[in-house]
């Protein structure tokens, strides 16, 4: 009977010791396993951010080191320079659109998150995608510490996150005003400062022309154009083209290109002089277009000419 009784206080012991213990670990179990709520799906809420995917289904959630938190917005630094750029671009933030990416701006640093899997990488001071998305899922940064430029390649499937396509060197690299079929911003070539040089690279990094000593602000495959004060045309080996004008303007098509001088437009294939054209009136909507061996010049909507052309 005595025994009984010892053990029978031993187990009363026992579960004062342990019964609680019990009690508190299955509540913080069912604290950690409780459903996250954001009862209207807010993008930002409780200090976070909350990404949802097309059937409004929670994918993750950033958690806020500041009160400055957003989607990064993209900067357009092209007009200091005269580039010719894309300005009809609409997302004046970066979506993520269902991307397992995107670039998040906490406090002023702009970090490139792993939506999937909650993970941040490399911290930048700017993004440019002139409001639009780029060819091959580039993107342009600047590096928060040294203020240089450089692209990089973010990779949707999630095996390697992102690589540099180009290393942030650059003083300046911004894209011409060219769509490609689909509608996305061409990156098959940059225009790139550096060291106060200026040139034209291409995806893998390779210098396509001679440098030279001014802002480039636009190029075809014949002609590259750059601006100090006014337009100057260079070719591909660096040397000036056309020095006897003063350029206001211009536009090409293939390898013709039409320069404007006060209220004449003169129209040539390479150094030859074809045709030469008074102006009245605002004379900068002026555009070529070439097919079929003809050269049709336009002011606006209205054809001002058509050139028999070989």
């Amino acid at each position: 009977m005595k025994n009984k009784k010892i053990a029978l206080i031993n187990i009363v012991i026992l579960l004062v010791i342990f019964l609680p213990i019990t009690i508190i670990g299955l509540v913080k179990h069912i604290q950690d396993s409780a459903v996250i709520e954001n009862p209207n799906h807010d993008f930002f809420y409780d200090n976070s951010l909350w990404f949802y995917d097309a059937k409004d289904n929670l994918i993750n959630t950033y958690k806020c080191k500041s009160s400055i938190c957003e989607l990064a917005k993209p900067i357009i630094d092209d007009d200091t320079y005269h580039i010719n750029y894309y300005k009809d671009g609409v997302d004046d933030v970066i979506k993520y659109n269902g991307s397992s990416h995107t670039f998040i701006n906490d406090n002023n640093v702009i970090s490139l998150y792993d939506i999937r899997n909650g993970k941040s990488f490399i911290n930048l001071k700017s993004i440019k995608t002139y409001n639009t998305t780029l060819d091959n899922n580039l993107y342009i940064v600047q590096n928060g510490i040294n203020n240089l430029w450089g692209v990089i390649k973010i990779d949707n499937t999630g095996t390697n996150d992102f690589k540099n396509i180009i290393p942030l060197d650059y003083e300046f690299i911004g894209l011409k005003n060219k769509l490609t079929e689909d509608g996305k911003l061409d990156t098959e070539t940059f225009i790139v400062s550096k060291n106060s040089m200026w040139y034209l690279i291409n995806q893998t990094n390779t210098t396509m022309c001679q440098a030279i000593d001014m802002p480039l602000v636009d190029y075809s495959p014949n002609y590259i154009i750059g601006y100090r004060d006014e337009y100057m045309i260079f070719n591909y080996n660096g040397e000036r083209l056309y020095e006897q004008y003063h350029i206001d303007s211009y536009t090409y098509a293939d390898k013709y290109i039409g320069l404007i001088q006060d209220q004449t437009l003169y129209v040539y294939n390479n150094i030859e002089l074809l045709k030469t054209y008074e102006l009245s009136g605002d004379n900068n909507d002026i555009s070529f277009t070439y097919s079929d061996n003809k050269l049709n010049i336009s002011i606006g909507n209205l054809l001002l000419d058509s050139l028999n052309v070989s």
